[in-house]
């Protein structure tokens, strides 16, 4: 197994990737063991759309099943998925991968929409990192099932922003909260100073 997706470009836009069973069964139930990158997407982007995938990804704690990098993206969206959980969203997958992440060499990247979706990792379910601005991070689930009643065992940090300014987590709506459950002790938001 390798990148399961990967686009490498510079300048491409309106890419969308949706309802694929990305390091999975064909029934999105059972997360494959030793796969690479989910999705990585590699140079600058102009409003990529990620939705209704189920992606598991088994490459270590410094990867991420959906990784940014090396370019500026800009109005991503990036909604609805499964991320390191199984297409029902009852199941974690023993996986120590980061779920969503945005490097540092994505310094300049704007306009980012992170909602909706059902996210786990052993080590932090979303890290952007760099001087963007303008994420809003929203209405997601981590560390726990798409019921949001029951938390996942070994869930690491939540949501951790490094270097971004005007960026919202949350929100004043009630459907804007995002639920996090951490049990090693790691922080649910992280937003250093």
């Amino acid at each position: 197994p390798g990148i399961n997706f990967a686009f490498v470009s510079r300048g491409s836009s309106g890419v969308v990737v949706r309802g694929n069973m990305i390091g999975t069964d064909a029934s999105g139930m059972v997360g494959f063991a030793s796969t690479d990158k989910g999705i990585s997407f590699v140079g600058s982007f102009i409003a990529p759309l990620i939705e209704d995938n189920t992606i598991s990804s088994d490459v270590g704690s410094g990867n991420a099943a959906l990784d940014f990098i090396n370019g500026q993206v800009s109005s991503a969206t990036i909604r609805n998925n499964n991320i390191n959980v199984s297409a029902d969203g009852t199941t974690a997958f023993n996986v120590t991968s980061r779920g969503i992440q945005s490097s540092d060499t994505n310094a300049g990247s704007s306009d980012w929409l992170i909602t909706g979706n059902t996210i786990f990792s052993k080590a932090i379910s979303i890290l952007t990192e760099g001087t963007s601005v303008n994420y809003t991070i929203t209405n997601n689930t981590i560390g726990m099932d798409s019921t949001r009643t029951n938390c996942f065992a070994d869930q690491g940090r939540g949501i951790l922003l490094s270097g971004q300014k005007d960026s919202v987590v949350g929100g004043t709506g009630t459907s804007d909260a995002n639920f996090v459950c951490t049990d090693t002790g790691g922080k649910g938001i992280e937003i250093p100073g």
